[in-house]
């Protein structure tokens, strides 16, 4: 969705190759990711998320050159906040129930969200925003490896293919930039 908006929003011209990178890494996460048919809320949740996700990359792309990698990122952690904060009034707030679940909400606010934040900001700063967004479709690539070693996930030869389409993309977007 990142090229699709840097073209309408910012009229990004975008290469032939790029797209091509694109589309492929677009197949592999559908490999990755669709098992069955069947369309949900959860689903919808996700493509609503993915357009949020897309929206980001594309404005932290236009802002994070020249400026503060570190106030930039306290700026989309008070609004990761904010919403977070936001979304979570309908269900009512209950604290986390005891000293592990509130461990993994630290490691995961620091690691997943804070320095995760910091590394994207910088980096960002000196990439185009549809390149980091085909490098940022690794993270589906590491949840399958994650589920495959520790959650007794099975490999089968979609989710193979869909991992090796999308490290493939990645690998031809970052020598692309490198040349």
């Amino acid at each position: 969705m990142t090229p699709v908006f840097a073209w309408l929003i910012l009229k990004t011209k975008i290469d032939r190759f790029t797209w091509f990178c694109v589309g492929i890494a677009t197949v592999g996460l559908g490999l990755l990711s669709i098992h069955g048919f069947s369309v949900g809320f959860g689903e919808f949740l996700v493509f609503i998320s993915a357009i949020f996700y897309a929206l980001h990359i594309i404005a932290l792309s236009q802002w994070s050159s020249g400026r503060d990698t570190y106030a930039m990122t306290i700026v989309q952690l008070a609004m990761c906040a904010i919403l977070s904060g936001i979304a979570s009034i309908p269900g009512g707030y209950s604290p986390p129930p005891d000293f592990g679940v509130w461990a993994v909400v630290i490691f995961t606010a620091v690691f997943a969200t804070a320095i995760a934040f910091i590394i994207q900001t910088w980096a960002q700063a000196h990439m185009d925003s549809i390149k980091v967004a085909v490098i940022l479709t690794m993270e589906v690539v590491f949840a399958a490896i994650f589920a495959i070693a520790f959650a007794g996930e099975k490999l089968t030869v979609q989710t193979a293919t869909g991992g090796i389409m999308v490290i493939t993309a990645m690998y031809l977007i970052v020598i692309k930039e490198e040349k």
